[in-house]
């Protein structure tokens, strides 16, 4: 068996991404793809060591639809080989 890390967590930043929302000219995929090279240099690891992501979304709509972690991963200079999982939470 080898051995597994969870390094860090981090979060982005928290707004609304319709036509009046703080968040409405960025892409969900660029902005966890910032997230997740923040995180790698905060815990100091190489992005070619990281093996899997996992994301946290609520529910995915829009641009958000697709595996938005899938799509991040690469812009964050992390392997292709990568899993990448969202986990959709709401609790309305």
């Amino acid at each position: 068996m080898r051995d597994v890390f969870l390094v860090d967590a981090i979060g982005t930043p928290i707004g609304r991404g319709t036509a009046d929302g703080a968040l409405h000219g960025i892409h969900p995929a660029d902005l966890l793809a910032a997230t997740l090279n923040a995180v790698t240099v905060r815990a100091g690891v190489e992005p070619s060591h990281v093996r899997d992501v996992n994301a946290g979304c609520v529910p995915a709509v829009g641009e958000q639809g697709t595996n938005i972690a899938r799509l991040a991963a690469p812009q964050a200079r992390l392997t292709v080989r990568n899993t990448a999982t969202i986990v959709e939470r709401w609790n309305p």
